[in-house]
């Protein structure tokens, strides 16, 4: 795994292409079949969208890069997966696991002891008790809140502002204070 920590950095605003670097440049490449034994990294989009990106990078032998914001604290044994950012402004506590492709945005906080699965967004300022665990491919939007030893299942969303206080189930989406399930899928 290679983690490059970043003072500052920005992501590109056209959110069609990936970003590939070699060490010394970044540059926009919109033919995913160019990417080959390269180090990159892929911007915040839709999990879906960023999940093709990724598989399709490492295909072609990229070499995914993980990327934390110097500005950010991370703590002790805490295990990232390949292609994870985590933004400026952020905290990972102790014995904190985030898997690949995960992209955890400013002002963040991950407490002790969480899991968070590959291919997840965790937008700005969301708050993760300890012992949390968040499934592969699930969002939790704006100011959501989790209280510890709670589990978010797998393809899961969360909306904006909602504090969760009880298990969330595959594939639904939960709003709301406390949260609760509004649609399966």
């Amino acid at each position: 795994m290679n983690i490059n920590v970043l003072g500052r950095f920005s992501l590109a605003q056209d959110l069609k292409y990936c970003l590939v670097g070699d060490g010394h440049c970044v540059q926009h490449v919109s033919n995913l079949d160019s990417i080959r034994n390269l180090v990159c990294y892929i911007p915040y989009m839709n999990n879906k969208t960023r999940c093709n990106l990724y598989k399709k990078a490492k295909q072609n032998g990229a070499i995914i890069t993980s990327y934390v914001s110097s500005k950010s604290t991370v703590c002790d044994n805490v295990e990232l997966g390949d292609g994870t950012i985590i933004f400026p402004n952020c905290y990972v506590g102790s014995n904190v696991r985030i898997g690949s492709n995960c992209i955890i945005m400013p002002n963040c906080v991950i407490s002790h002891d969480c899991v968070i699965e590959d291919n997840c967004y965790i937008a700005p300022s969301v708050t993760l008790g300890g012992f949390v665990q968040v499934g592969v491919n699930s969002t939790l939007y704006l100011s959501s809140s989790v209280i510890p030893s709670t589990v978010i299942g797998s393809d899961v969303t969360v909306g904006m502002g909602a504090v969760v206080i009880n298990n969330c189930a595959n594939d639904h989406t939960y709003v709301g204070n406390p949260a609760t399930p509004i649609r399966k899928g």
